[in-house]
């Protein structure tokens, strides 16, 4: 029954790439990807709710999906959509090696994620456990513990490991949704810096920096949620890049929404790093006084609300804040003892400091051949319309 999972994200892909009709299959991908979340968090809710959470339910509610995706999707339009590209030709040897290198990377990571079980302390202490207590009570509802992480903290990523740990009858595939979220995160990193002008060659060294990561090389293969909401924020990112070069495809919208709602679903830290983004979208909305778009924006607003709202109920019936709390047991603490102009500054300077420290001895560490790379034309980004 795990099988129902990929089923369904492999009919989506087919029938986004059907409906667009615009034979990108970076774009059709993050799409598809966003809808498959936005589906997996309404099962979630859904079934919970009516305290369904269980392997029946659950995989009716899969197999039902899938039935509906695939009376929708025309053969023709399948074998178009998942056939291998053709050759590219001209591929260098340089093209060649960094590609190389970013399959080996996914490969190993694979394989890893595979054979070794979740045993970070934090999927320990909350992220697993708060899964074996969701399908212990057939809910995502709270329940009595004393480590509190488990119910306020963001649930996409153990959302996801619960529909496939009930479909599986076990965790052997809960590492993946973090695998696949890494995957899905090169796959947008290149979709991005192409929007931006890069030709091939800096568009595949673009996955090869993503996939070099060291943090995200060990986040790939645990349940960690860091490498998920860094993949959604990538999905935000493009649509939003698509939209500000002058995309008016209503999908554009839906996959920001979508994007950034399972973003801040997944982890806290998306309200920061969206910030930036959602201010400069609508700075541009505001001066290219883009009046039609209005009402594509509030859907946008909606639907990254909608799928926040039981969570948000939740911390907000028990915390009074849909946030959660500021401190719990243990010490741990979520906001800063003193908030003032000073420690603003001071920690301002301090996080420059290291940042400069950082990046210093990056230069000197770097090898000759990466610095070569970097001053040649294939890597010099500018910021062009769409590509046509």
């Amino acid at each position: 029954m795990i099988l129902l999972l990929p089923l369904c994200l492999a009919l989506s892909y087919v029938l986004v790439w059907q409906r667009q009709g615009a034979k990108d299959r970076r774009e059709a991908l993050l799409l598809s990807a966003a809808c498959f979340g936005a589906a997996t968090v309404a099962v979630t809710e859904v079934l919970g709710a009516l305290r369904l959470l269980d392997f029946t339910s659950v995989a009716a509610v899969w197999a039902i999906l899938a039935v509906v995706l695939g009376s929708k999707v025309r053969a023709s339009a399948a074998i178009d959509a998942l056939r291998r590209p053709g050759i590219v030709v001209g591929v260098d040897a340089a093209e060649r090696v960094m590609s190389a290198y970013v399959i080996g990377i996914l490969i190993l990571t694979a394989v890893l994620a595979a054979c070794a079980p979740p045993n970070t302390w934090d999927s320990m202490t909350y992220h697993m456990s708060r899964v074996a207590h969701w399908v212990q009570n057939g809910s995502a509802d709270f329940y009595p513990t004393a480590i509190l992480r488990q119910l306020h903290s963001n649930p996409w990523a153990e959302f996801a490991i619960l529909q496939a740990q009930l479909l599986s009858g076990g965790d052997r595939f809960a590492n993946f949704v973090q695998w696949l979220c890494m995957a899905g995160a090169l796959v947008g990193v290149s979709a991005i810096s192409r929007q931006f002008g890069a030709d091939r060659r800096a568009q595949i060294f673009t996955m090869v920096v993503c996939a070099s990561i060291p943090m995200g090389i060990l986040q790939a293969t645990s349940t960690q949620t860091d490498y998920a909401v860094a993949f959604w924020l990538v999905c935000f990112a493009y649509f939003g890049v698509r939209i500000i070069q002058g995309s008016r495809q209503q999908a554009h919208f839906i996959g920001l929404s979508l994007s950034l709602g399972l973003a801040v679903l997944s982890k806290g830290t998306a309200y920061v790093f969206a910030f930036p983004f959602v201010l400069a979208l609508g700075a541009w909305l505001l001066v290219r006084k883009e009046g039609r778009h209005i009402k594509a924006v509030a859907l946008a607003c909606a639907l990254a609300f909608v799928l926040n709202l039981g969570h948000w109920s939740r911390n907000l019936s028990l915390y009074a804040s849909p946030l959660g709390p500021g401190a719990e047991t243990g010490g741990y603490r979520y906001s800063n003892d003193t908030f003032s102009t000073a420690v603003m500054v001071s920690n301002a300077v301090r996080n420059a400091g290291c940042t400069s420290a950082r990046r210093r001895r990056s230069m000197v560490r770097c090898p000759r051949w990466s610095r070569a790379f970097t001053k040649s034309s294939a890597f010099r980004l500018t910021i062009p319309g769409p590509p046509t």
